[in-house]
């Protein structure tokens, strides 16, 4: 039995599995980092906060659509601060000739609970305020899962966050809350070849110059696990 790092719906799934299905994809591949797993790229900052995120089409089956995504988190232990420098993503062909600025809509982050749980001592996060500015509840489909918002100016400190057995949205595995970087789709032609550039980051008061990712487009054999059954 092997274990599989994959993407589902947006987030990262350890799960068990008895093989693979293997077929050709093509995708935006970060090729300048240490750690990367197909479109998924890690950027650690300091000793206990990774930036993990992908950047994809929206459509990928629709040759005349050039909609775009990027998809980012923070993951951040505890005792450590974090403050966004700019509320916004560059992203650029490498030749220049073309720009987006993706704007930061909000901050998300999701405690989640042992079904039927009336504590919260029983949940896999601590449901202390990890802000000082407004906190805002956002809906969800389930009862286990309780999702926060906050504005991207704010100043936010990390936590640990158990997940149930089972069940690891990581690619790094370390027991450290998840801060989703909320961005909406933007529109973006084609390149062979991009660089994504995210804000520095300041953590505990001191700043942190994130590295400028390039992205190219290639076409891999790319495998997925094959759930037990």
């Amino acid at each position: 039995m092997l274990k599989w790092i994959i993407r589902s719906i947006g987030v990262l799934v350890v799960i068990a599995s008895s093989g693979c299905s293997c077929n050709m994809k093509s995708f935006y591949k970060p090729m300048n980092l240490d750690v990367a797993y197909n479109d998924v790229g890690v950027i650690e900052i300091g000793s206990n906060i990774d930036l993990i995120f992908s950047y994809s089409e929206i459509n990928r089956h629709n040759r005349n659509d050039s909609t775009m995504q990027i998809h980012a988190m923070l993951e951040v232990g505890p005792e450590s601060t974090v403050l966004l420098e700019k509320s916004e993503i560059e992203v650029s062909s490498l030749e220049g000739d073309e720009t987006r600025s993706i704007q930061l809509e909000a901050v998300e982050y999701t405690i989640s609970c042992p079904p039927g749980s009336k504590d919260w001592s029983a949940c896999f996060s601590s449901n202390e305020l990890p802000v000082k500015c407004k906190l805002s509840e956002v809906p969800t489909r389930y009862p286990v899962f309780h999702r926060y918002s906050f504005s991207p100016t704010c100043e936010f400190v990390g936590a640990v966050d158990k997940e149930p057995e089972g069940i690891r949205y990581r690619l790094v595995s370390r027991d450290y809350r998840r801060y989703i970087l909320v961005t909406k789709p933007f529109k973006m032609n084609k390149s062979e070849q991009l660089i994504v550039k995210f804000p520095s980051i300041v953590v505990n008061r001191k700043v942190h110059h994130v590295l400028p990712v390039k992205l190219n487009w290639v076409s891999e054999n790319v495998c997925r696990p094959i759930p037990l059954q």
